[in-house]
């Protein structure tokens, strides 16, 4: 039987091979819509129909199911920042109690925001952004491992497009489902607003570079955190589950291999804003300045084991940030940018990174 690891290789194999026919960039959107709407399908069966044993949480979600259908009253003060979690158990547990079934549902959860968050951004070439997406390790991350944060994610980038477009009637209840699965997705909800009122990206760039300083000398950003009530309440609890957790394989410490790697954008995110490339897209400037706060919060959480579940929420901007290799005047562009999706794919992968 074929491993579910060999299985995901082949598919985004074969999401490669199509992926080369978009590079001229002649197919229309109705094509583009097609082959993401079919990948998302082979996705989800690729998750949803996983082993139990893949993903590390997997087995704490089926059992989080199991113990939910033998306790309704499951849900207690603490659980109230993800009170959407448990209402999505209650809702489905009324439906089936097959675990496999409550899997797939989880999956399907995860996939089908994601997939109107790409067809709703209206680029001739979003098939290619879609698979941009696919192609880093963050993607089956969050479709087999963290699941309650891969729902708020994939929630959070549909609200994103719609408040781009000020749809406020849209981004509202989405940003809010996001919220009730996962708190942590505050945090870049509440800095996009706040950096679409910034003018250059000085203070963005001041605070990245500090961040990398005081990590560098292990300052203690979770007492910060503690003394600030409403943060205290959504992250101080799972910040120390984190830090109480028996993991012993997980590095701790600064992390210059994830500053290298998320400083890699913040230059491309710069270039391109030199170019002031808001005319082909009004919004980067904003995705720009949001990423490098984000990188700087993702820096100041190297001590506690899991930080890259903060540096999650700061590379689900990266395919934005990448998206103007995509346009007519970026000679090569869509060439330059498909070299890098298979080249960030075979790194990760060699690396076994869930």
């Amino acid at each position: 039987m074929i491993s579910f690891e060999n299985l995901y290789v082949l598919l985004y194999a074969l999401m490669a091979i199509i992926a080369l026919f978009f590079i001229k960039g002649s197919a229309s959107k109705t094509s583009n819509v097609i082959f993401i709407l079919f990948f998302s399908l082979l996705w989800l069966f690729l998750f949803g129909l996983r082993d139990y044993e893949v993903g590390s949480d997997t087995l704490t979600y089926v059992n989080s199911f199991k113990d939910f259908q033998q306790n309704r009253n499951y849900f207690n003060y603490q659980d109230f920042k993800d009170f959407g979690y448990y209402l999505f158990l209650l809702i489905v547990s009324r439906f089936t109690t097959s675990e496999r079934i409550f899997v797939f549902i989880f999956d399907l959860l995860i996939i089908i925001p994601i997939v109107f968050s790409f067809i709703k951004f209206d680029v001739r070439k979003v098939f290619f952004l879609f698979f941009l997406f696919c192609s880093f390790f963050f993607f089956k991350s969050i479709g087999i491992n963290i699941m309650r944060q891969g729902v708020s994610i994939s929630f959070f980038l549909l609200g994103l497009v719609y408040f781009m477009e000020s749809k406020r009637i849209y981004y509202i209840p989405f940003f809010f489902i996001a919220f009730s699965f996962h708190a942590s997705i505050f945090l870049p909800i509440f800095i996009y607003i706040l950096s679409k009122r910034i003018k250059s990206p000085k203070l963005p760039l001041l605070v990245y570079l500090v961040s990398i300083l005081l990590s560098a000398l292990n300052f203690d950003f979770n007492l910060l955190l503690s003394n600030i009530p409403l943060l205290s309440f959504l992250f101080e609890d799972r910040l120390l589950g984190y830090v109480n957790s028996s993991t012993s394989n997980y590095q701790t410490g600064f992390r210059l291999s994830f500053v290298l790697f998320n400083t890699l954008f913040a230059f491309v995110g710069y270039y391109f804003y030199r170019l002031n490339v808001n005319t082909h897209f009004k919004n980067y400037n904003t995705i720009f300045y949001t990423y490098l706060f984000l990188s700087a919060n993702f820096f100041l959480m190297f001590n506690i084991p899991y930080s890259d579940r903060s540096g999650l929420l700061s590379w689900i901007f990266i395919p934005f940030l990448l998206y103007l290799f995509l346009i007519n005047t970026v000679k090569l562009g869509t060439l330059k940018l498909y070299v890098f999706c298979l080249f960030i794919f075979i790194f990760f992968i060699t690396l076994n990174t869930e």
